[in-house]
Parts: C-alpha cells; structure tokens; sequence
C-alpha cells in the first residue's frame, strides 16, 4: 500500500490518520472490559503499519513482553497467598495491550504542529465532559457508567455533587477517576509549555487570545480534578519549563499570575476546597502509602524480593493498599519490577531526540512524582494514553528551536 509522504519532514499522511484513531481508541476502550478486542484492534493497527513501512521494535517492547510471562508464570504458580491464575491471566493480558500499544506509537513518525494540536483539540473535549459532569445538563455519567461497568464506581463523587457543593467536587473527565486523569492533563501541559518556551509560539505573545485560552482551559480541568498533588506538579511544570533562562519578563509574569490568584480566591470561602489543602493531603497519602511499602520492604525473604508476591488477585487492607507505581511493581515483580520502571522511563529519553528531550524530561518528571501519590501503570487506558504521548516519532523541522 502506498500513501502520501511529506517529503520536506519524512511524514507520512497513514501516520497522522492511525495515530488520531488509535490515540483515540486507547483513550475510550483500552481498559479491562474490552481486553481482548483492544489487542486484536490495537494488532489490526500495526498490521496496517506493516503494509507500507519499515517498523522497528524497541526494547521497551521486550520488557512488556517479558513482564507479561512473568506475570503469567507467577498466577499459574500461586508463589504467594495474594496471587492466583485470575490475577495471572489479567496481568498478562495488560502487559500485553501494552505491548501492542508501543509497538504502534513508537513507529509512527508525526509533525509537532499535528501533534499538538491534537492534543489541544483532546483537551477541549475532555474539559467539555469535565463541565457537563459538573453541571449535570445530560446524563454524561450515566453514559459513563454503562461503558465502563465496574471501572465507573469512582463516578460517585462527580455524580453526587455539582455547582451548588463546587468545593467537593472531583472529575476525571472520561478517565472516571480524577487521579488519573491529571496525568494526562499535565502531560498536554508539557506539550502546551514546551511548545511555547522552545518554539516562540507562547512566551513573545503570553497574553494573545488562543495563548490566554489554551491556557485558562487547562486551569479549568486541574481545577475540575480537586487534586492536590495535580496542583503542585502543575505549578512545578510552569517553573520547569518557562523558568529555564529566567528573564525579568517572566519573573514579572509569574508575579502577576500569583497576584491575580491571590485576590481571586481572597473573595472565597476556601476551608473546604479540597484542592488547596495540599500540605496535608499529600502528606497523609505519602505516609500510609510509604509506611505500608517499608512494612513489605523489610519483611521479604530472598525470594520475594527478588521475584514479587504476583499480582494481586484482590485489594485489601494492608500489603495490598500501596497504591503508588514503585510500591505495585515492587510487591508484583520485586526487584525485577523496579527496574522494569527504570525502563519504562529510560526509553523515554532514549527514543527522544535533541530536539524535545526537554520535553520528555518534563514527561518523566510528571510521572514520577505523580507516581509517587497514586500508581499508574495498572490503570489501562491512562498508561496507554500515557505510551500515545510519549513514544510517538515527532518531526521539528518546520519549527524554529529558541533558547539553545
């Protein structure tokens, strides 16, 4: 088969086409309930990538391959009492999404100009679903509910309150669950922030229309999250990227930034804005979380340490309740699932180039520290999406690099 090919930037128009639709349907049904028929469409994907290119498979590709037997083997093995075939089967069935998915992204070669503005496009539909769970003009979780089946319990919190108890409410748009969904948002963030900060597209023109708009629509979403921790590492990331030559332009900037969210929400009653009690939310997740991994560290024999206690066949108080990525991949894998983790990230920078390292950087950075409070490699349609972002080939050459 034979299609279109920018000859100025080596892309190629089939790309663009499968990345919008696989991005698209990782986003809505790569997620347990419809396991199987996303791999078998996910496979269809690559099949088609097949038909009129060279593909590549990279090493994170393996890992997943890797984990996926393991997994496997450790259910069919029952190695400790919180594993069993179940919990095996499922597990394999998830690195295996997974390993599809990279296979796709990572040989999809797309301009940033598409790319971002794709994700902006994203963004706008996920906050539109974020505005009408809040103000309940349809029946959107209900809609919800009925797609997602059991993954939809999360929905309680969004559907019980709206703009009468604003202070309570938490959405997490069509990812159901609002600690997930930010890490989307805040990778779209880096994509916002990276494009203006390197490309010239934001920074001369900080207060142009779509500039201001892209920008409000993001505050909108984080906000429409209640997540604390989303605050803080979205703060972290406006820093990260607009503070990497620190000018006197944007020292003002920031100024007048924090100067209007001080008088804004000086006129509010904040005691019970969930968002903004950052100090003792995260502090208190940080704690349990942490204190039950130290509990699991220091009680593994050679074995466990090394290969897991497998994936758990349910969650229950105690060993279970970790709920942070290096907690999971630690009591699942043991020592082969941190470094697994490791891998995960050090392919990130690996299949990035010169040109958006910083941007991949940014990527990680969100990662890590978000992975910190809440795990999300177990949570299929957000690391898939997470694996769209990420590992798609992005072309620059119609882009002018600043700050080098």
């Amino acid at each position: 088969m034979r299609d279109v090919v920018d000859t100025k930037n080596g892309t190629n128009g089939s790309d663009s086409r499968v990345y919008y639709i696989s991005s698209i349907f990782v986003m809505l049904f790569a997620t347990s309930r419809y396991i199987i028929p996303a791999v078998i469409i996910m496979s269809s994907f690559f099949i088609f990538l097949l038909q009129y290119k060279k593909v590549n498979i990279p090493t994170i590709a393996f890992a997943f391959i890797f984990i996926a037997i393991v997994s496997l083997l450790q259910g069919l093995f029952q190695i400790s009492p919180y594993t069993s075939i179940p919990a095996g089967i499922r597990e394999f069935y998830r690195c295996m999404i997974y390993f599809v998915v990279v296979l796709v992204f990572s040989n999809i070669k797309l301009t940033f100009k598409d790319y971002s503005m794709f994700w902006m496009i994203v963004l706008i539909a996920l906050v539109l679903v974020q505005i009408l769970q809040l103000i309940k003009l349809t029946q959107i979780n209900i809609i919800l509910g009925k797609l997602y089946g059991e993954e939809s319990k999360q929905l309680d919190v969004s559907t019980k309150y709206g703009v009468d108890q604003f202070a309570l409410f938490r959405a997490g748009s069509i990812f159901i669950n609002p600690n997930q969904y930010f890490k989307v948002l805040l990778l779209v963030t880096c994509i916002y922030l990276f494009k203006g900060t390197f490309f010239g597209k934001l920074a001369p023109n900080i207060f142009k229309f779509s500039s201001i708009s892209y920008f409000f629509i993001l505050v909108i979403s984080l906000v429409l999250t209640g997540s604390r921790t989303a605050f803080t590492i979205f703060s972290a990331m406006w820093v990260y990227f607009n503070f990497r030559k620190i000018t006197l332009k944007k020292v003002l900037i920031l100024f007048m930034f924090l100067l209007a969210i001080i008088v804004f929400f000086s006129r509010l009653d904040l005691s019970a804005f969930r968002m903004l009690k950052i100090v003792e939310g995260i502090g208190n997740s940080l704690s349990a979380k942490f204190g039950n991994f130290t509990l699991i560290f220091a009680g593994s024999n050679v074995i466990e340490g090394l290969l897991g206690f497998g994936p758990f066949t349910e969650f229950q108080s105690g060993i279970t309740t970790l709920d942070f990525d290096l907690g999971y991949m630690y009591a699942y894998y043991g020592i082969i699932g941190l470094l697994f983790y490791i891998v995960v990230y050090w392919e990130i920078i690996k299949n990035s180039k010169k040109s958006d390292k910083y941007l991949k950087v940014g990527f990680i950075l969100v990662l890590i520290i978000s992975g910190l409070t809440s795990g999300v490699f177990f949570n299929i349609r957000v690391f898939s999406t997470i694996l769209a972002i990420s590992f798609v080939k992005l072309d620059y050459s119609n882009y002018e690099m600043r700050n080098e």
